[in-house]
C-alpha cells in the first residue's frame, strides 16, 4: 500500500530532512487501519523476515533511519517477537534472535541515546513511546531468560540519563505530548498495554483520547469504550511499581515503563530467576556425602552456572533507575534478589571462577560494574547497614583476588584494571586490611615482572597505597626484593617503577629505601652496583626540595672515593654526582653546587701522601662541577672567584702539585698508585 507523504516524517531520522524526501518503505500500512494491529498480530510461528530485513537495511545507512511509524517495520517485528516469546518459539528462530542482537539493540540505542532525539518533534517521540512500550512487554516476557541483548534493552529503556527521558522531562507539555500523542493516541491499539496502564487512555485533550471511530476498527468483538477504562481506573487496584504518579520525580515516561514492566510481571519473573540459585548452597547438612557432591557437580554444570557478566546485566537496568522504583518493590523484590546473589558469588568454585576467566571477550570491568550496582541497590533497601555495603566491597575484592590467582596473564591484567578502578572507591580501612590479610604486593610481585604492561599496572597500586597511607616498610622490603637475583630485563622495570614513585615516597620511605641501597650495595656484583648508581640517580633527579638530592649526592661521593672498589665505579659515581647537579631545572641546584665547589676546595688541602683516596676525585670533580657555571654570566664568575678567595683553591692546588712531585722525585713511585691506592685514573 502507498504511503501518504504526511506520514514520511514519521521515520526516526539522524537527519531530520531525510525521511521527508523520500521513505523507502514500500509496505507500510496505511495508520487509518491500524487500530486492530495489536488484535491481529502475526501468526507466533511467524518471523517477518522482510520487514526485519528492511529495518536492518534503514539502520545501516550512513544516514540512518529508525521506522517508528504505527505499523512500520519496528512495531511489526517488535510484535511478532512479543507474541513468539509467549509461546517460547522466539528462541529457535534464527531469524527472531538476530532481531534480538542486531536491530533491536541498534534501534533503541539511536532513538534513546542518539543527539538527533533532541531535534525530532513531539508526534515522533509519540512514537517512540509507543514502540517502547511493546519492547517493555518484550522484556517481561523474558525478564528470566538469560538472554543479554535484551537485559541490554533494558539498560537502554530504563536508564533516566538517555536522550529520549530526557527531553520527556522539559515540560509537562511535552511529557502530555508523549503520553497521548499530538493528533492521535496510537498507543490505544495495544489493549493490553491500556488494562495497565489505564492513565494513556484518560487524556484531557478530546483529540487525544482513546475514543475509537468505527473506521478504525474491523470487527472489534471486544471495544474498550473510555467510559469503561475510567471505571477500570477509578475501581481496580493496579499495582505501582514505581514511585506514586502524585510525587514522581522528573521522569513521568520512566514511571510508565517501569510500571508496565512490573504489570506485565517482569518482577516476578526476574526473582524467579535467582531463587534458582538459592538451593544449591542451602541442602540439608543430614543429607548423605553422595548427595552432595551431586549437587555440587549439579552447580558446576554448564547449564546452572550464571556468570558474573550476566548477573550484572540483570541487574544494571535497575540499579540506573533505582531511586525511580517503589520502597514495596526494592523490598518484595531486589532484597532477596541482592542476598542471593551475594550468597551465590560467596560460594563460586575454582572450576566456575575459571570457566569465566576463559571467556576472550570478558570486559574488565565487570566485578566493579556488579559491586557498583549491587551497592546502589542496596542503599535502596530500607533496612540495609553499613555492614552490608562493607560486605559487597569485601565480596568484590576477594573475588578480583580469586580471579587473579586463577588467570592467565591477559586475565591477570583484567583483573588489575579492576582492582585499580574498585580501590579508591572502597573504604581505606577496609581496603588497607584486605591488602595485609592477603598479602597483596606479594602475590603481585611473584611473577610477570618482565611485562612492562604488567609492572605499570603494579605501580598504580603501590601509588594508591603510598597516598592512602598504606604502604610500610614491609612492602618496601617486598618491592625491593622482588628484583633481587632476578633477570636484567626485572631489574630494570623495578628500578624504573620505583623512580617514577619518587615523589610519592614520603622521606621515612626514601630513607627505608636508601638503606636498602646501601645493604644491596655490599653484596652486588659489579653491574648492579652500576643499577643501583642509576637508580639512585633518577631519583635524585625527581627530588623537588633538595632533601633527597643532597643525601643521595653524599653517598655518590662516599662510593666515589672508597678504596674498595674499581675505578670504573668511582668514574661512574662520579659522573652520576656531576649530572645531578647539571639539573638547571631546579631553584636548589645553584645552592648545592656552591657547597660542593667549596667541599671539593677544602679536599686539595689534604696531604698527596696521605692515606685518604680523595684528592684527585676532588681535583676531578671540583672541574666539573665548575665547568657546569656559564662562564658568560658575572654573577656565576663572580661566585667562582668568592669560593676561590674562600678557599684559596689556586694555591692549595699549586701546593699540591708541588709537594706531588717532590714526592715522585724522592720515592720514586708511581704518582697515581701512590695518591690514590689505585691501579690509575685518567686525568
Amino acid at each position: 500500500m502507498n504511503v501518504n507523504n504526511s506520514k514520511q516524517d514519521q521515520l526516526c531520522s539522524d537527519t531530520p530532512s531525510e525521511s521527508s524526501l523520500n521513505n523507502p518503505i514500500s509496505d507500510v500500512i496505511n495508520t487509518e487501519n491500524t487500530c486492530s494491529a495489536y488484535l491481529k498480530s502475526p501468526s507466533p510461528t511467524l518471523f517477518p523476515v522482510h520487514a526485519f530485513n528492511t529495518l536492518n537495511s534503514l539502520l545501516s545507512r550512513p544516514h540512518w533511519q529508525v521506522p517508528v511509524l504505527p505499523d512500520s517495520q519496528l512495531e511489526t517485528v517488535l510484535l511478532a517477537s512479543i507474541n513468539m516469546a509467549k509461546h517460547g518459539e522466539d528462541i529457535h528462530s534464527q531469524d527472531c534472535l538476530r532481531f534480538y542482537s542486531d536491530g533491536l539493540i541498534s534501534s533503541f540505542q539511536k532513538i534513546f541515546h542518539n543527539d538527533a532525539v533532541t531535534r525530532w518533534d513531539s508526534h515522533i517521540l509519540h512514537f517512540i513511546y509507543a514502540n517502547s512500550l511493546l519492547g517493555i512487554e518484550l522484556c517481561s516476557i523474558k525478564a528470566k531468560s538469560d538472554c543479554p541483548a535484551i537485559l541490554e534493552l533494558e539498560s537502554i529503556l530504563f536508564d533516566p540519563n538517555s536522550q529520549f527521558h530526557t527531553r520527556s522531562m522539559i515540560s509537562t507539555s511535552v511529557t502530555h505530548e508523549i503520553r497521548y500523542g499530538v493528533h492521535r493516541n496510537v498507543v490505544c491499539r495495544f489493549e493490553d498495554i491500556i488494562k495497565l496502564l489505564p492513565h494513556i487512555s484518560l487524556s484531557n485533550e478530546n483529540d487525544s483520547t482513546c475514543q475509537q471511530q468505527p473506521e478504525q476498527v474491523e470487527e472489534d468483538t471486544n471495544p474498550m469504550e473510555n467510559n469503561d477504562l475510567l471505571t477500570l481506573y477509578n475501581t481496580v487496584q493496579i499495582k505501582e511499581y514505581s514511585i506514586s504518579y502524585a510525587n514522581y520525580k522528573d521522569a513521568p515516561i520512566l514511571v510508565d515503563f517501569i510500571n508496565l514492566f512490573g504489570r506485565f510481571s517482569g518482577f516476578d519473573r526476574l526473582k524467579a530467576r535467582f531463587l534458582g540459585l538459592d538451593n544449591k548452597y542451602h541442602w540439608d547438612q543430614q543429607q548423605t556425602d553422595m548427595l552432595q557432591q551431586q549437587l555440587q557437580q549439579q552447580s558446576n554444570d554448564q547449564t546452572e552456572f550464571l556468570s558474573l557478566g550476566l548477573i550484572h546485566a540483570y541487574l544494571h537496568p535497575f540499579a540506573l533507575c533505582s531511586n525511580y522504583l517503589s520502597d514495596s518493590v526494592v523490598e518484595e523484590y531486589f532484597k532477596p534478589i541482592v542476598t542471593l546473589i551475594v550468597n551465590y558469588l560467596s560460594h563460586l568454585t575454582d572450576d566456575q571462577i575459571k570457566r569465566e576467566t576463559k571467556k576472550e571477550l570478558r570486559k574488565d570491568d565487570f566485578i566493579t560494574s556488579l559491586k557498583l550496582s549491587l551497592c546502589t541497590l542496596i542503599k535502596r533497601i530500607p533496612s540495609s547497614t553499613e555492614d552490608d555495603i562493607e560486605t559487597i566491597e569485601l565480596l568484590s575484592l576477594n573475588l578480583i583476588y580469586r580471579f587473579f590467582q586463577l588467570s592467565s596473564f591477559n586475565g591477570k591484567m583484567n583483573t588489575l584494571n579492576e582492582l585499580i578502578r574498585l580501590l579508591p572507591n572502597t573504604n581505606s580501612l577496609r581496603v588497607g586490611q584486605w591488602i595485609t590479610d592477603i598479602k597483596l604486593l606479594k602475590l603481585l610481585l611473584r611473577e610477570n615482572l618482565h611485562q612492562l604492561q604488567y609492572v605499570e599496572k603494579v605501580e598504580e597500586i603501590i601509588r594508591f597505597m603510598i597516598r592512602k597511607l598504606l604502604l610500610t616498610s614491609d612492602d618496601l622490603d617486598i618491592i625491593w626484593e622482588s628484583q633481587i637475583g632476578k633477570h636484567e630485563t626485572i631489574i630494570k622495570n623495578i628500578f624504573n617503577m620505583l623512580t617514577r614513585l619518587a615523589l610519592e615516597f614520603s622521606m621515612n620511605q626514601l630513607n627505608y629505601l636508601f638503606n636498602c641501597f646501601k645493604q644491596s650495595w655490599k653484596k652486588a656484583t659489579k653491574r648492579q652496583r652500576e643499577r643501583l648508581i642509576d637508580l639512585i640517580t633518577m631519583l635524585a633527579e625527581q627530588d623537588t626540595d633538595g632533601m633527597m638530592m643532597q643525601k643521595t649526592l653524599d653517598l655518590l661521593w662516599d662510593w666515589a672515593i672508597s678504596l674498595k672498589f674499581s675505578t670504573d665505579l668511582m668514574n661512574a659515581s662520579l659522573k652520576s654526582h656531576a649530572k645531578i647537579l647539571s639539573c638547571n631545572n631546579k631553584p636548589f641546584v645553584c645552592q648545592l653546587r656552591s657547597v660542593w665547589l667549596g667541599k671539593l676546595a677544602s679536599y686539595l688541602k689534604i696531604e698527596p701522601n696521605s692515606d685518604e683516596g680523595c684528592l684527585l676525585p676532588a681535583a676531578k670533580q671540583f672541574i666539573e662541577i665548575a665547568n657546569l657555571y656559564n662562564t658568560g654570566s658575572s654573577n656565576e664568575n663572580t661566585l667562582i672567584q668568592s669560593i676561590n678567595q674562600r678557599h684559596n683553591v689556586l694555591k692549595a692546588a699549586v701546593d699540591c702539585i708541588i709537594q706531588t712531585m717532590w714526592s715522585v722525585h724522592e720515592e720514586r713511585l708511581n704518582v697515581i698508585i701512590k695518591i690514590n691506592r689505585r691501579l690509575h685514573h685518567e686525568f
